[in-house]
């Protein structure tokens, strides 16, 4: 029975077994072997487990993150570019439309002292 390598945290306590020469894939015996290890060893290795586990969803989860931040930094990018075009576009168009000054405001003395 070819299973392939499994992926990011579907390596059961059994499959752990087996790799690490403690079991034979193919025994007859009974699933209870858990049962003939010492608590102690038994216990390591399901922590063993559930920390790969935990590790493999914490990378995707990180993986994820990552790919979301790439995302808005493209995105974020193509706005600026575009308002970037938007203002040169805007200022171009200022200048060409107005060659004449606008309304200068003077000083007058409306006083004498």
């Amino acid at each position: 029975m070819d299973r392939g390598d499994p992926t990011l945290g579907e390596l059961t306590l059994e499959d752990f077994l087996v790799q690490a020469g403690l079991f034979a894939e193919a025994s007859v015996a009974p699933p209870n072997d858990m049962n003939l290890l010492p608590p102690t060893l038994e216990r390591r290795l399901r922590r063993k487990i559930k920390n790969r586990e935990s590790a493999a969803r914490s990378r995707a989860r990180k993986q994820a993150y990552h790919n979301e931040l790439v995302s808005k930094v493209s995105h974020l990018e193509e706005k600026n570019l575009k308002l970037m075009k938007d203002k040169e576009f805007e200022k171009m168009f200022l200048c060409e439309s107005s060659p004449e000054p606008k309304y200068q405001l003077r000083r007058t003395s409306s006083a004498s002292f």
